[in-house]
């Protein structure tokens, strides 16, 4: 049988090995400084290397990726030195600008060898990232929004936007309702996370929720302690931005920064550097309104003073003159009603003379028709008289007629009567009590 050649290759760490040797003898094996993202990081408790997954977008599409690691030997001071400068730990999200070198492992790949991160490259990225959302704002025309709001006079009803643990609330309540004024606050806490990755949706979550109060408060504050500049970085996000600068109150910031500003410093309506710098504009507003309410009360009183000692000299000289034109008015009418006192007098008797003529000739002739009707009445009185006289039953009686009664009611027909029933008879002197026994009407009797 022919015997067939077998084929040269190589193994699997043969080949890594020759990788090594290509990468670690190049010229890339030298120190680089590279820019990159941090999307994932992992401190491994046990052995001390710190294990990252750096990537570069472009438009949120990831575009190239590598692993990296600092090991335990260098991972206290390369974070030591980067918190110093940030006051901020390496975290997913940042964009670092870092001095490596790279490393081939014939069983863990290729990866990078980080010695150093340089923290300033990170600070000039936050500040890059702020000025683009700013310039964006400001072309939307957002920017100034918030900071054209009437700032109210009393601002006594206040939602607070804090951590209820961190010691820049406890300052501001504090230092707010301790005023030596005793100006009296009306303070509501709306808990929310102020720094790390949920802070920015903590933050306007809570604006959301004021929102729909908003006729409960007259300002919104934003309060938080000092802080490094990338602790504060979620104050620097567009749509936080957007949120306080269309918000329909007056937004106040203090968020405890000493060097930077950040994006809600240049949207809100008035910006301080600490939360008790809040409480003491807030004290001092309210102070200064009360100042020139009692300036303009001082003012007025003065104007009113004035205005009646004013009033006071030209009532008096009206007083004056009314009192002299009265006392004229008064010699003139009296000697007016002198004369038509007299007058009245002489008319009024004229007058009377004439009533009491009218009236005897109204006696005189009221006592005629008085008389004259006495007199009618009385005839007609005596006649009535007769008539009754000669209408009395007494008469009739007298003249042999009598009345029969049933049951004391008078018969007048003997159609009222039946057979058997008994009636009374009344004459002139005296009764006759009977039985009927028959009864008939006119014809029957003529018959």
């Amino acid at each position: 049988m022919e015997n067939i050649s077998q084929p040269s290759y190589l193994t699997l760490k043969e080949l890594n090995q020759i990788l090594k040797d290509v990468v670690e003898n190049c010229y890339f094996s030298a120190p680089l400084w590279v820019v990159a993202e941090i999307a994932e990081i992992r401190l491994n408790s046990t052995t001390g290397h710190c294990y990252l997954e750096l990537v570069e977008k472009e438009d949120d599409r990831v575009v190239a990726r590598m692993k990296g690691i600092i090991w335990s030997s260098n991972y206290p001071l390369v974070v030591s030195s980067f918190l110093e400068a940030t006051g901020k730990n390496l975290e997913r999200g940042m964009k670092v600008l870092f001095l490596t070198r790279l490393r081939f492992h014939p069983v863990h790949g290729l990866s990078l060898d980080i010695k150093e991160v340089d923290p300033s490259y990170s600070l000039g990225e936050m500040m890059r990232k702020r000025r683009e959302i700013l310039e964006c704002l400001e072309k939307e025309g957002f920017l100034t929004l918030n900071r054209s709001l009437p700032f109210p006079l009393f601002p006594q009803r206040i939602a607070i936007i804090s951590s209820p643990t961190a010691a820049g609330w406890e300052d501001f309540i504090s230092h707010l309702q301790n005023n030596v004024y005793g100006f009296t606050f009306s303070c509501q806490l709306f808990p929310t996370l102020m720094q790390g990755e949920e802070a920015e949706n903590s933050l306007f979550s809570s604006l959301e929720e004021i929102k729909r109060e908003q006729n409960y408060f007259d300002i919104v504050v934003i309060i938080r302690g000092g802080g490094s500049s990338v602790d504060l970085s979620c104050f620097d996000s567009y749509l936080l931005g957007k949120a306080v600068a269309t918000f329909p109150l007056p937004v106040v910031v203090g968020i405890g920064h000493e060097r930077d500003d950040t994006v809600l410093d240049y949207v809100a309506h008035t910006s301080l550097k600490t939360p008790t710098a809040v409480a003491e504009f807030l004290i001092n507003q309210m102070k200064m309104v009360e100042e020139e309410i009692e300036e303009e009360m001082a003012e007025l009183k003065e104007i009113i003073e004035n205005f009646i000692e004013k009033e006071r000299r030209v009532l008096t000289v009206l007083v004056d003159q009314w009192t002299r034109r009265v006392g004229d008015l008064l010699l003139s009418s009296g000697k007016e009603l002198s004369f038509c006192r007299e007058r009245l007098l002489v008319h009024s008797q004229r007058i009377l003379g004439e009533i009491g003529e009218n009236q005897r000739a109204y006696e005189r002739q009221l006592k005629n028709l008085v008389e004259e009707r006495v007199s009618k009445e009385w005839e007609a009185l005596k006649r009535a008289e007769q008539a009754i006289r000669l209408l009395n039953p007494e008469n009739v009686l007298r003249r042999g007629y009598s009345v029969t009664y049933r049951e004391g009611k008078v018969v007048k027909s003997f159609r009222d009567l039946q057979e058997g029933e008994n009636i009374s008879t009344r004459l002139m002197d005296g009764w006759i009590k009977s039985k009927v026994e028959e009864t008939y009407g006119r014809e029957q009797s003529e018959l």
